[in-house]
Order: structure tokens, then sequence, then C-alpha cells
């Protein structure tokens, strides 16, 4: 019979009796292989500290949903954009570069173009980019899209204290938009909601957050 670890081999978390998933990280948990039987083998080589799951394996970590579009000031001009994978142990921030942007705007044109669109239905279909996006990292195991990018991050969702989902009004220019704030132990993330809906995101973190989500 196979016996899980009794500590998380991504955070190093004590691991409740049975548990498939870290309640502190959401890391996937592998159960240890049983010694082989009786066969009188040389030493074998160490092993790795850390054995990664592969991207078909079963017992992956789980995605409740993505949040994409996701836009951040970044200097005085600038900006980065995010999707956010939500699992239930942790908020994955998945930075997009303009070349994962420009191939999903050109994935979207092409299956207009499949479905017999023609120009200006292909402009319209450019703008379904961000759900190309979304439907990407739903598809993609968690620990891949983590280390897709060197800005890319996480946060435990234990250690996410508040959420909040707000719209700002610019009176001068008759214009609102709409904001997500992330306050966590390790600091306060703001972020500009470009493409999803405010209720959505709302719904989607209370799942996995609960009361914390305003």
């Amino acid at each position: 019979m196979t016996q899980a670890p009794r500590f998380c081999a991504q955070c190093g978390a004590a691991l409740n009796a049975g548990a498939r998933f870290c309640a502190q990280c959401g890391h996937s948990i592998q159960a240890a292989q049983p010694p082989a039987a009786q066969a009188p083998v040389a030493a074998a080589p160490a092993a790795a500290p850390v054995a990664a799951a592969p991207a078909d394996a079963p017992e992956g970590e789980p995605v409740v949903g993505v949040i994409a579009g996701l836009q951040r000031r970044k200097g005085l001009l600038g900006y980065e954009t995010f999707n956010v994978v939500v699992t239930p142990g942790r908020l994955v921030f998945a930075l997009m570069t303009q070349q994962m942007m420009n191939d999903a705007v050109r994935q979207a044109q092409q299956e207009a173009k499949r479905q017999g669109k023609g120009l200006l239905g292909q402009v319209a279909a450019q703008m379904g980019w961000l759900g190309i996006m979304s439907e990407r990292y739903r598809a993609t195991p968690v620990e891949e899209a983590l280390g897709e990018q060197p800005g890319n991050f996480f946060i435990p969702n234990n250690q996410i204290r508040q959420v909040k989902v707000e719209r700002r009004e610019d009176r001068q220019r008759h214009t609102h938009s709409e904001h997500v704030i992330f306050e966590a132990t390790s600091g306060k993330y703001e972020f500009e909601l470009k493409g999803a809906n405010p209720g959505d995101v709302r719904q989607l973190l209370g799942q996995v957050l609960g009361a914390v989500v305003r």
C-alpha cells in the first residue's frame, strides 16, 4: 500500500492524513511508492529532491477558473497584464507578454476565417483573445503556468486577508473603471479589470476565498 508524505514538497507545511492537496499552497500530494519487492540491486542513484508530476497526471492541481486581462501600472507610463489562475490553494499570477497576446489575437482571427466570417467579422472576433487566454490556462498544468515567465508569482489563499472589487468614477472624463485589490500578508496587489466582468470575478474568487471577498 502507498503512503502519503507527511510534509508538502512545495512549501514544507505539515499535511493532514489522506490529503490530496496541501492546505497551505494547494500543491498536489503524490503518494510515496512502496519499496521494490526483494530484488537485490546495487545502490540506486539519489533521487531528485522534488519529483515533478507529469503534465497529464490525473491528480494535478485543479483549476477552479481563470481571470484574464488584469492590468497594473509599471513605472510612470507602462503597464503589465496578468492572467490569474484560481486554484483551491492559491492564486497564480501569470504575466502575459505582447507575443502571447498577438498569438491569441491571430488564433481568434484564424478561427473566424474557418467559420467563413468576412473582414469585419474577423476584426470583431479578435476581441475574443481574452477568452482564448482563459481556455489556454484552464488546459495548462498550474506549475507549468507558474514557471512560464520570470515575472510570474503566486499568493497562497490562506495568506489573503481581503479582496475588494470596486468601481472608480472619473467625473472629469465621465468615465469609470473596474478594479480588484488583493491585500495579503506579503503586500497589496492592485489591478484594473480590462476584460472580466466584476460580478463574475467576485463570484469566482468567493468560491475559494469566501468572506474575505468584498
